[in-house]
């Protein structure tokens, strides 16, 4: 009796050949479907090189792109709301303020009955815009409309930063309000599934009439840890935290307690006497940054050239001049025990940074990957630079490594880094590329070119 037919071996999804979900892969022009592709499997996940970092970029029209800085490619996002202005990023998510259409079926009903107030513009006839902060998901389109205050008006928040995974009626948002140098005021929200409902905003005054610079939302490990914190930088390069803790009030208090009565600090008590001297010149560009589970701050220079002053530190009774070039970068590192407590470095220990002025800034491992460089400072301006830069920390000098190539390109949003579309996953999707991974896909946006 002849044996049985055998079987034919089952194969999985998981079985597919790098080679072949690579060149699939190649023709996902848009971002959702290759995070979705990457959130199959880890077979699937381990030929699929992360997209990010990336570079968020918007054109007149609302369409989106993520420009992947590891594979030289650009990603289709979800459009972004019309005259919408991106106040913070993280997580996979942006804080944008936009407008939505508010109709109403009589006119002098309208007219009589509207009183102007924060968050509102008049349009003309019976149609008036309000103005809203949303938590968007470019990668999903998912969006979350923040609740609304009287003390709340968007065009007046500078940053927003909240904490990881929101979700509709579960997140925690902080915002820096204020403009200009009234930009001194902390809003905050927490809202819990199943807490009732009814959350609303409540407001904290930096102390002294400091003006804040960044705001940096840090997730804590429970009450153990003492909750999550809100770092807050101001101009003048004083920092206060904003302890948030379960089912109590926050508490806003300096970094450095032990000076000054724990109210602010000086920069002569917390920097080496050039750095102090430095922190007042240069008050644009500012940020707080963890990495490796350390505190820095980044500044930059955007005084609109070089220049120079001089330094207590020479040695001799006039010192001498310390020389600071055009969008130079300094990075501080905070040591809680020394005094001074934060000191220059001049290397990232194999990291570098993401800042922008609507991003949370991000450290990343970028030892052997392709399209980063190690110890170095990635950067965009808020101000007519339609660039993304990168400064040297060893040759100390900022060189492009973005640019548009078309009138038409649009213009940098922030920096965006990707999470996982897969349900119930907590990981980040912005793990960084491994070295071993290599990139063969080539840029899908010949608007922009990767220098």
């Amino acid at each position: 009796m002849p044996p049985p037919p055998m079987e034919p071996p089952r194969t999985t999804w998981a079985d597919l050949p790098p080679e072949l979900l690579s060149c699939v892969a190649d023709r996902l022009h848009a971002a959702a479907p290759y995070v979705a592709a990457r959130a199959v499997c880890a077979a699937w996940r381990s030929a699929l090189p992360p997209p990010s970092p990336s570079l968020l970029v918007a054109d007149a029209h609302g369409s989106a792109f993520a420009l992947s800085l590891p594979l030289r490619c650009a990603f289709l996002l979800s459009p972004l709301p019309n005259r919408s202005r991106c106040v913070g990023s993280g997580h996979g998510w942006l804080a944008v303020a936009c407008e939505e259409d508010v109709s109403y079926q009589d006119p002098d009903l309208h007219c009589r009955n509207f009183v102007a107030g924060a968050g509102w513009r008049v349009v003309g006839g019976s149609r008036r815009e309000r103005l809203r902060i949303v938590l968007l998901n470019p990668c999903t389109g998912e969006r979350i409309a923040l609740p609304q205050h009287a003390r709340l008006n968007p065009d007046s928040v500078s940053k927003i930063a909240f904490a990881s995974i929101p979700r509709a009626g579960d997140f925690t948002v902080v915002a820096a309000c204020g403009l200009g140098p009234l930009a001194r005021t902390i809003a905050y929200i927490r809202t819990r599934v199943g807490g009732g409902g009814g959350a609303t905003w409540s407001f904290e005054e930096i102390p002294g009439g400091t003006v804040l610079a960044d705001v940096v939302y840090h997730d804590g490990d429970g009450e153990e840890d003492g909750g999550d914190k809100v770092y807050c930088l101001t101009a003048n390069c004083d920092v206060y935290v904003l302890h948030i803790r379960p089912r109590k009030n926050p508490v806003l208090e300096p970094l450095l307690a032990d000076f000054a009565g724990g109210a602010v600090s000086y920069p002569a008590h917390v920097f080496a006497p050039t750095y102090a001297q430095l922190s007042g010149i240069i008050t644009g560009a500012k940020n707080l940054v963890f990495c490796d589970g350390n505190l820095y701050q980044v500044w930059r220079n955007t005084t609109g050239g070089a220049f120079r002053f001089m330094s207590p530190e020479g040695g001799g009774d006039a010192g001498e001049w310390f020389q600071v070039s055009e969008d130079e970068v300094f990075v501080l590192r905070y040591y809680p025990a020394r005094r001074p407590c934060w000191e220059a470095v001049g290397d990232l220990g194999g990291h570098s940074v993401f800042v922008a002025p609507a991003s949370d800034a991000v450290a990343v491992r970028a030892e052997g990957v392709p399209g980063l460089k190690v110890d170095c400072v990635y950067w965009t301006s808020r101000v007519g630079d339609r660039r993304a830069m990168v400064f040297d920390m060893k040759a100390r000098r900022s060189t492009p490594c973005l640019a548009p190539s078309t009138d038409t390109a649009g213009r940098p949003v922030c920096w965006y880094f990707f999470r996982r579309m897969a349900i119930g996953s907590n990981d980040d999707d912005g793990e960084i590329l491994q070295p071993q991974q290599k990139c063969s896909r080539l840029s899908k946006n010949p608007s922009w070119m990767f220098l």
